[in-house]
């Protein structure tokens, strides 16, 4: 085992050891317990030995595994190193967390072998227990698309390897009751902790919007998104919540429960007297100090602090947590927050980054404008401008900050990086009380047109020169914001980032990311890169066994004979579906929300020359087009196993394990009717074209 101590790995005791080269032994690397890192959010891991600026190029650097899960990924994965888990010692372990409201725990090291160390899943459909849905939620943007489908396990999970434990929040539906659940885990094997799971269920003090008449509002599972990464600090477990494309009413919410019993210790409610300020930063999770003191910034909403009310809308927040509640001990709101509010511009499209070895924080949001602020003195409210603040600076000219930037100190200077949406990656070098202007170095290639812009991570050996790689993460092509687009991974020389050496595009046959998970960094362990996708995928990069022979390993067949698969639609997240199951001749073939059942379930046939027959494992019939039409529109049906050409099939990928599935007489693309993103559209033949509604994720 390690010759450090596990609890010098848990962010509940090492607290902000961020700006100092605090190195573990490289034999056994880093702990990623936390959402960006650490619970500064610098998204920093300044313990990687292996990866530098000479070896992370397509001849060294590429695609080393792709581990399978059963949907989108929201969460960051995170890393605990030489666990003794499923038998073994000393294993490296991988933990990641999908919108289906499953936990896996991967070997992080050995790719050879997709089976997890072990899964849990938290729905029960037989009892009629499921995640929520996009359909479910949302009903201000009339169909909800800023989710694709599941709704179930979002929030990063935390972990305190003191106690081998992770929190993470289980969102799911039965007979239209929404809840929200709280666990605790073991991380060895799945296992509840004693009081897990435990129901959010809980009310704040207000007469707000929501409010029963009485002064109390209480928490709607339904119109509440646990959206943040969860925090660990001091013994309790923060979680945030906003909205669903504002879909009220709702509150920017923020809950403490202890990490032993599970209870309810605090709550704090943005806007108690009002409504909106959502807690929910793109994803990244509070910030909390060595002191305890927690850090968040709000979004669109009402607005009274400056007149000595209660509502913190569009602000900057830090908490100091009491025995019943917080104290607001200090906030910060811009002097344009009305306008702000109009344009729908949240303060809180980022998470709060609290620099090292100083006393300030940094965040900005959809207004495009970087605020850094004094901890404890973050400047209120001035009507006129924002001159009583330590500094601000116009990042992205009013295009959307999203996530948090992140902070290295390297060999030439310390610096925070941002890549807002539509621009170029930028540095700017921080002086020891402001940042320099203009920007240190930029990219030279800006993020696509729409949202949402780059997600930020950092390995490096300390300040070493040479050591320090700049990570990012966007959407190779297209706005991200509600739809599923392909994604692309770069990685950028950190002290000067106008030089890139590396990207996930330079040999797509090899090192294909797929398609892009929104809000998501990646994270870096012991010479790799484990890269969060919508793929229904975990992607990890490395260090290539040829490095240097020039020979490149061929990517894994996305479908292979004899193995059992199911097909999801990236336009929908709905499954190829036999419709109610049917076991006769000329069932239906649709799309619906896919349940693991086995009439969603395809067993692949080999039909000679890389074609394919898939039968269902229900029926035992395959798919087939219905009476060998040669139209567009034809649509697919079950039938008795035959071999026709109308029931073979060939799989042409697209990127990563989504494919495109053409008919063997026609050459046409299976496709959903209408474009459709409903339960019950047929399946049929089109003229390939490339549209999501032909694209298909292949899932086991």
């Amino acid at each position: 085992m390690s010759s450090f101590p596990r609890q010098l790995r848990s962010p509940l005791a090492t607290g902000l050891f961020l700006g100092t080269a605090f190195i573990f032994s490289a034999a056994h690397g880093p702990s990623v317990l936390t959402q960006h890192n650490n619970n500064a959010r610098t998204g920093a891991v300044l313990q990687e030995v292996q990866l530098n600026l000479k070896n992370v190029n397509s001849q060294s650097f590429g695609k080393i595994g792709a581990l399978p899960v059963d949907d989108q990924i929201y969460a960051q994965p995170l890393i605990v190193p030489d666990m003794k888990i499923a038998g073994r010692e000393e294993v490296n372990v991988v933990y990641v967390a999908t919108v289906n409201n499953s936990v896996y725990a991967f070997d992080a090291d050995d790719f050879s072998k997709t089976t997890p160390l072990w899964k849990k899943n938290y729905n029960d459909p037989a009892n009629g227990i499921v995640p929520v849905k996009n359909t479910d939620v949302g009903q201000n943007c009339g169909t909800y698309k800023d989710f694709s489908g599941n709704i179930g396990i979002v929030g990063t999970p935390v972990i305190d390897d003191e106690t081998d434990t992770m929190y993470f929040v289980v969102r799911t539906k039965q007979n239209n009751k929404y809840s929200q659940w709280f666990h605790a885990i073991d991380i060895k094997d799945g296992a509840e902790r004693a009081g897990s799971p435990k129901l959010i269920d809980f009310t704040t003090a207000g007469n707000g919007e929501g409010s029963d008449g009485q002064g109390k509002i209480p928490f709607d599972s339904r119109k509440q998104n646990q959206r943040t990464a969860l925090l660990l600090s001091q013994g309790t477990v923060y979680m945030g919540w906003a909205s669903h494309c504002d879909t009220g009413p709702y509150h920017g919410l923020l809950a403490g429960f202890d990490a032993k019993t599970l209870e309810l210790k605090r709550v704090f409610n943005a806007t108690p007297n009002g409504g909106e300020g959502g807690i929910w930063q793109a994803g990244q999770g509070a910030s909390a100090d060595n002191d305890g003191n927690i850090y968040v910034i709000t979004g669109n909403g009402s607005f009274d602090a400056n007149k000595g009310g209660s509502n913190y809308g569009q602000a900057f927040v830090k908490l100091v947590p009491e025995d019943n509640g917080f104290k607001v001990s200090s906030w910060f709101t811009p002097y344009n927050y009305e306008a702000l509010n109009i344009e729908d511009a949240d303060l809180g499209g980022s998470g709060a980054l609290l620099i090292p070895d100083t006393n300030l924080v940094i965040g900005g949001g959809k207004g495009g404008t970087f605020y850094l602020l004094d901890r404890d003195n973050m400047g209120g409210f001035n009507e006129k401008n924002d001159s009583q603040i330590v500094q601000s600076i116009d990042v992205a000219q009013k295009r959307h900050i999203h996530g948090s930037p992140a902070y290295w100190e390297g060999n030439n200077g310390r610096f925070i990086y941002v890549w807002a949406e539509n621009k170029h990656l930028r540095a700017y070098k921080f002086n020891g009380a402001t940042f320099d202007l203009p920007a240190f170095a930029e990219s030279s290639m800006s993020a696509p047109d729409g949202m949402p812009g780059g997600f930020l991570s950092i390995s490096a050996y300390g300040s070493k020169a040479g050591t320090g790689i700049l990570w990012a993460s966007h959407p190779a092509s297209g706005d991200a914001n509600q739809a599923v687009r392909p994604g692309i991974l770069r990685a950028f020389d950190a002290s000067d980032i106008s030089k890139e050496l590396w990207n996930s595009n330079e040999n797509m046959a090899r090192d294909d990311i797929g398609l892009f998970a929104k809000f998501a960094s990646p994270t870096i362990a012991n010479g790799k890169v484990y890269a969060a996708t919508f793929s229904g995928q975990l992607v990890v990069y490395g260090l290539l066994p040829e490095a240097g022979s020039g020979t490149v390993p061929e990517a894994p067949a996305p479908v292979v004979a004899g193995t059992i698969y199911s097909f999801m639609s990236v336009l929908s997240n709905k499954c190829i579906d036999i419709s109610a199951s049917s076991t006769s001749n000329g069932a239906k073939v649709q799309q619906w929300d896919c349940n693991d059942s086995k009439a969603q379930k395809f067993m692949a046939e080999d039909a000679g020359q890389g074609i394919f027959r898939f039968k269902n494992v229900s029926s035992g019939k395959c798919l087939d087009v219905y009476k060998s039409g040669l139209e567009d529109g034809t649509k697919l049906q079950q039938w008795d196993c035959s071999g026709a050409a109308n029931q073979s099939f060939k799989i042409e990928r697209s990127i990563g394990n989504v494919v495109l599935i053409k008919t063997l007489q026609t050459d046409k693309c299976v496709d959903v009717e209408n474009v459709s993103i409903d339960n019950g559209a047929v399946i049929h033949q089109w003229q390939c074209n490339g549209a999501d509604n032909q694209r298909w994720i292949v899932k086991q």
